[in-house]
């Protein structure tokens, strides 16, 4: 006798993949739809175990070396993410904190580090979507320690000359702190903990995620380094609702929560490597049921926030 859990689980996929190839026109739309659905198909057992009923968005990435996502959403359906360099705004980091704690957010302008050691930095990074009306500023601090060397070297034509390398040398475990700004509006803020190790609830929520993504590691363990893989947790306020994100640096997926429910899961893949056809991850968002629109779009900018920062944790350091 079959159990009644896997019966419903299996008639509601087989639902839902009716409900969406009904409607598509041509074979080349169809087959998009069927690799997507297949996919997903694949993590209805392990995915039921993180959130109950759940819906779910088509996500694209038209160029892999670039990072503009593509989603079938009719509000939101593509945002660009786009990281900057940091820039220097204060020598005193201690200070900083200090003020920041205190409500002080008016250090947005560079100021000199001069010749200090360890300053304080900041990106001024943006999601552009293709509504204006949803674009975010996410502006990230963190310690650097600035370096400076100057090296001898020989030209081609047998003359010296002095080479300089100036950049920042960035410690991801130390204090990090963001701010999401939408229409010139502070709307939400969050810190970020790269050192999950004693994290009990983070660390539950992770082994639940590689649980299910066995076939994204083995696609791209041939590829890449295992030291590129960086856990790390989001926690925030958006719109004085409080969210976490937990992001599996080796699987390349998210788990966002709201006020300590999940209710979406987003799978990335790697930027700046070509897997080939072969080894393609495909991406989606799956998200709680009774979601509402202004919910969803949330959803997926919190799911390129967390793409965002992983690009950000991947660099310990920026040449200047």
């Amino acid at each position: 006798m079959q159990n009644p859990a896997k019966m419903k689980a299996q008639k509601f996929s087989e639902n839902r993949i009716a409900n969406m190839i009904k409607g598509i026109i041509n074979r080349s739309q169809l087959k998009y739809y069927l690799v997507i659905l297949f996919s997903i198909m694949m993590f209805n057992g392990t995915s039921q175990k993180i959130l109950s009923e759940y819906d779910s968005i088509a996500v694209s990435k038209p160029r892999m070396t670039i990072k503009t996502y593509q989603f079938n959403n009719p509000l939101l359906n593509e945002i660009a993410i786009v990281n900057s360099k940091p820039k220097a705004i204060s020598d005193n980091p201690n200070k900083f904190w200090k003020n920041l704690t205190g409500g002080a957010l008016t250090l947005f302008t560079g100021i000199s580090t001069g010749s200090s050691d360890v300053s304080l930095w900041v990106t001024e990074n943006k999601l552009k979507t293709n509504n204006s009306e949803y674009d975010w500023e996410i502006h990230f601090f963190f310690e650097g320690e600035y370096s400076k060397t100057r090296e001898r070297i020989k030209n081609d034509d047998g003359s010296t000359s002095v080479s300089t390398e100036k950049g920042i040398y960035i410690n991801w475990s130390k204090q990090t702190y963001g701010l999401i700004i939408e229409k010139n509006d502070t709307v939400g803020d969050f810190d970020l903990i790269n050192n999950l190790q004693t994290d009990t609830e983070s660390n539950n929520w992770l082994t639940k995620m590689e649980n299910e993504s066995a076939i994204v590691r083995s696609k791209t363990s041939k590829f890449l380094p295992s030291q590129m893989f960086y856990d790390f947790k989001v926690t925030g306020v958006y719109k004085e609702r409080y969210f976490k994100i937990i992001t599996s640096g080796s699987n390349f997926k998210s788990l966002i929560l709201f006020d300590s429910k999940p209710v979406a899961m987003f799978q990335g893949e790697p930027n700046y490597v070509l897997l080939g056809r072969k080894n393609r991850i495909e991406k989606y968002l799956l998200y709680e049921k009774m979601m509402s629109d202004s919910e969803i779009v949330d959803l997926l900018r919190l799911s390129m926030l967390s793409r965002l920062l992983a690009n950000s944790v991947s660099v310990d350091f920026y040449e200047l």
